[in-house]
């Protein structure tokens, strides 16, 4: 995923969590941002190895571990199945099928995918904004990292690529109670609401 680059600090791109729109709208609001497309998935390792003597913040964005596996699922049945060694064996038209089968062979996927973008312990970013209230938390992010912006603009940016809701897919509640085990950290770190009720209401 590309690197946003601004005046006074660095957007890193996690998959599924918001990432075309935010850069979209970090081009349009703020002066001088740039993108930079030499690596197609740059990790906050890779990212602090150039940029690193700069000593800019990293902000990024992070989502429900409930919500972003029903956008993974979304995303490559309408595309293909292929991204990542969990498509081949559990790739499927059914939701449910899908994320029973991840969370038995690759149990911790989404934790996994977060560390390996943002370092195991998380502590190399300084800002997380949540998908869940993303116009609000690009807004705090850009402030906390002292950046000027139109806030008009980003506001005002198109919403792109987001998922198709129109299955209705929600989680059974024996994958529900896999998902809360198998991606703990992720709620704990985040304080993600583990109630599959508030979920499905949208209090995430």
């Amino acid at each position: 995923m590309p690197l946003t680059i601004l005046p006074k600090s660095i957007y890193l791109h996690v998959p599924r969590t918001g990432g075309t729109w935010t850069t979209s709208a970090l081009l349009r609001a703020v002066s001088g941002a740039y993108t930079n497309l030499i690596w197609e998935h740059w990790t906050l390792e890779m990212a602090r190895e150039k940029w690193g003597s700069e000593h800019k913040p990293f902000f990024c964005f992070i989502r429900h571990p409930g919500d972003w596996y029903l956008s993974y699922w979304r995303l490559r049945n309408k595309t293909y199945w292929g991204g990542y060694p969990i498509d081949y064996p559990c790739g499927s038209p059914d939701f449910n099928t899908f994320v029973s089968c991840a969370f038995e062979k690759y149990p911790g996927h989404l934790s996994r995918t977060y560390r390996s973008y943002l370092g195991t312990s998380f502590d190399g970013i300084d800002f997380f904004g949540k998908y869940e209230n993303i116009h609000n938390s690009l807004i705090m992010a850009l402030d906390f990292c002292r950046e000027e912006y139109d806030k008009e603009l980003l506001l005002s940016t198109p919403i792109e690529n987001v998922s198709d809701k129109s299955d209705n897919s929600h989680y059974s509640l024996e994958n529900w109670e896999k998902l809360v085990e198998t991606e703990s950290s992720i709620f704990k770190e985040f304080n993600y609401t583990t109630d599959l009720s508030d979920f499905n209401a949208g209090m995430r």
